[in-house]
C-alpha cells in the first residue's frame, strides 16, 4: 500500500497545533489516508508545510480519539475499519447512554432557555443544505448527524457522555464512507421523530425514539460492512 497522500498545504499563519490536527483528521475522515495505511510523517509535514513536531503532536491526539494507532518501531497507521463485533459493542454502548441523554434533553425544556429551538434549527439547516447541494448529500447528512447528537448531549448536561459519542462516531463515519452512498431519508425521518419528542417535553417518547433510531442505525452499519466484505 502506498504511503502517498494528497494534502493541501496550510497557510503559515494557520499552522498551529489545532489546525494541523484538524487537517489530518479531515484526511482520515475523507479517506485521503485510507484505513490501515501507514502515515508518513515526513511527507505529511511537507505537504502541510509545517515541521514534524505539530504533525507528531496531532497524531498523538488522534490516537487518543482512536483514529490512528501507533505501532512500536513502525510508526503511526490509520485505524482499520470496524468488524461486526466492534459495531455490536459500539451500539451496545450507545444504547446505554443515548436514550438516557435524549430523555434528559426532553426533560430540560423547563430548565434551559429554548433548548429544542436550536436542535430544530439544526434540523432545518441540514435539510436546506441537502436542497442547495444535492450533489454532496453525504457530507450534509454526516455533519448534521454529528451536530444533532452533540446538541442532544449538550442539552442533557453530561460532558462525559458527549466525549464517549465523539470517540464512536468517527469510526462509524469511516464505515459509512466505505459503504458508498448513504441512506439519507431514514436517518432524517428518525431524527424528526426525536425532535418532536423533545419539543413535546416527553422523556419517555424521546428515549424510545432514540432507541428506534439506534437499532435502525446498527442495521444500516452491519449492512454497510457486509457490502464491503
Amino acid at each position: 500500500m502506498s504511503d502517498t497522500v494528497r494534502a493541501t498545504p496550510l497557510a503559515r499563519r494557520a499552522a498551529l497545533s489545532d489546525d494541523v490536527c484538524d487537517a489530518i483528521r479531515s484526511l482520515l475522515m475523507n479517506q485521503a489516508i485510507t484505513p490501515g495505511q501507514h502515515i508518513n510523517i515526513d511527507q505529511l509535514a511537507a505537504e502541510l508545510a509545517v515541521s514534524q513536531t505539530p504533525v507528531r503532536e496531532a497524531l498523538s491526539r488522534l490516537e487518543s480519539d482512536g483514529l490512528v494507532r501507533k505501532r512500536p518501531q513502525r510508526g503511526f497507521f490509520a485505524t482499520e475499519l470496524l468488524s461486526a463485533g466492534d459495531i455490536d459493542e459500539i451500539f451496545e454502548l450507545r444504547m446505554l447512554i443515548e436514550p438516557w441523554a435524549a430523555g434528559r434533553a426532553a426533560a430540560a425544556t423547563e430548565r434551559v432557555t429554548h433548548p429544542v429551538a436550536a436542535i430544530r434549527a439544526e434540523f432545518a439547516r441540514a435539510l436546506a443544505g441537502l436542497a442547495e447541494e444535492p450533489a454532496e448529500p453525504y457530507r450534509h447528512i454526516f455533519e448534521h448527524d454529528v451536530r444533532f447528537h452533540a446538541m442532544i448531549y449538550e442539552r442533557g448536561g453530561n460532558a462525559q457522555v458527549a466525549r464517549a459519542f465523539e470517540r464512536t462516531h468517527c469510526h462509524l463515519h469511516l464505515l459509512r464512507l466505505q459503504s458508498g452512498a448513504p441512506r439519507i431519508s431514514p436517518t432524517m425521518t428518525e431524527h424528526e421523530t426525536i425532535v418532536r419528542a423533545l419539543e413535546e417535553g416527553s422523556p419517555r417518547q424521546a428515549e424510545q425514539a432514540m432507541r428506534v433510531h439506534l437499532r435502525a442505525s446498527r442495521r444500516r452499519a452491519i449492512a454497510a460492512l457486509s457490502a464491503t466484505s
